[in-house]
């Protein structure tokens, strides 16, 4: 499984939370269309939240970003952010 974690800064709280609004109502579901297997949002502090996205491997998790250049380039422009992503090695869940 491949995963993408994306970290945000927003210069605000009610920016974070524009930014959570618009990952859950039009990010997320177009990554699932486009073949994410899951998508998570989570709040780190007043500014700050990641998200977590899983794709069946690295060519399905890098597609994604071909035909959104417009929307990344806003995400951008609104927030600092700094993407780590790679394979899993492991995953234990109760």
């Amino acid at each position: 499984m491949y995963i993408k974690v994306v970290q945000f800064t927003s210069t605000s709280k009610m920016q974070k939370e524009m930014l959570g609004a618009y990952l859950q109502t039009v990010w997320f579901p177009e990554l699932i269309k486009l073949g994410a297997l899951s998508c998570r949002y989570v709040s780190l502090d007043d500014t700050k939240s990641m998200m977590i996205n899983m794709f069946p491997d690295e060519a399905t998790g890098e597609s994604v970003q071909v035909g959104r250049e417009e929307q990344r380039k806003e995400l951008r422009e609104q927030h600092k952010f700094t993407v780590f992503k790679g394979y899993s090695e492991f995953y234990l869940e109760k």
